[in-house]
């Protein structure tokens, strides 16, 4: 992202013009692919398609946790954004800089993706942008989902999810996902939580409902999950696969459980659910998600 001129941090020196928009041409990018800046190999087609269907001054292209953070702020609020995050580790909440979302409440929830009301797509290098999450252990983070989008229309495409639940043992503080009212779309992303007590839940909807949609996810866990806390009317999961089982609720879910994933991430003899399957599947096998890291 374009920051007072300067974009993709090391990189600001390849373009020196500034514009008001504070956003790359896709000349400019071209110009960051051809000198290694920016990889387009790391996006299949459908990936470039979805990209292609924004016009170039509604895409943002980030590289690390502070620029994503600004793209998020600096979107405008009645016009779509198509944030673009190349391969590399989003380590959020380390940087100094406010967590993406404070879903509130009195309760203190802090997601590790929003969109703070904005119709916003989240386009990730597939199976090459990693999320890194902790749960902060105060007022100000009691749950952890891992994303919480207000705004229908956004969504988020082929990222890695990982997170450490902060030790917590309540299903509503682990679950993947809080309410009252997320809406969204989830496509070819993993969850994975790596915390030692190994908690996790699918939903909680607070005292509202939530509707959104996960698809072609695949949750990679240590255990079997705790019970959803209020199960999401509207909501679902489809075409999903889970190394464990998922813990009892209503929130419908399509796709095998039990599962054993390859180092690739790929699963023997599926080839219709998880992040390999769909109009947006990871590349193959150009990603190597090793399963023991």
């Amino acid at each position: 992202m374009r920051t007072n001129g300067s974009f993709l941090g090391t990189y600001q020196n390849l373009v020196t013009t500034p514009r008001p928009s504070g956003i790359y041409s896709i000349n400019e990018v071209n110009t960051l692919v051809k000198q290694n800046a920016w990889d387009y190999s790391y996006f299949p087609s459908a990936y470039n398609g979805l990209i292609d269907t924004f016009p170039s001054e509604n895409r943002v292209y980030v590289k690390n946790y502070s620029e994503l953070y600004a793209a998020v702020q600096a979107a405008p609020s009645g016009t779509s954004t198509a944030v673009i995050l190349g391969k590399g580790t989003y380590e959020l909440g380390t940087t100094g800089l406010p967590l993406l979302v404070d879903v509130g409440g009195g309760t203190g929830a802090c997601a590790l993706l929003g969109d703070t009301g904005k119709p916003i797509t989240f386009i990730c290098a597939p199976g090459q942008v990693l999320f890194n999450w902790s749960r902060l252990d105060s007022a100000d983070s009691r749950d952890a989902p891992m994303f919480y989008f207000t705004n229908s229309s956004s969504a988020v495409y082929g990222g890695v999810f990982k997170r450490d639940n902060g030790s917590t043992a309540n299903a509503y503080s682990a679950s993947f996902t809080r309410g009252p009212g997320a809406v969204g779309n989830v496509y070819n992303c993993v969850f994975k939580e790596i915390n030692a007590n190994g908690n996790w839940s699918r939903n909680y909807a607070g005292t509202g409902t939530n509707t959104y949609t996960i698809n072609y996810t695949s949750i990679w866990v240590g255990e079997n999950g705790m019970n959803d806390n209020n199960s999401a009317a509207g909501a679902s999961w489809n075409n999903c696969t889970n190394n464990w089982t998922k813990g009892t609720g209503s929130t419908p879910w399509s796709g095998p459980e039990n599962v054993s994933y390859n180092s690739d991430f790929t699963i023997t003899g599926n080839s219709t659910d998880g992040v390999y399957a769909g109009e947006f599947a990871w590349y193959q096998p150009k990603v190597t998600l090793s399963t023991s890291s």
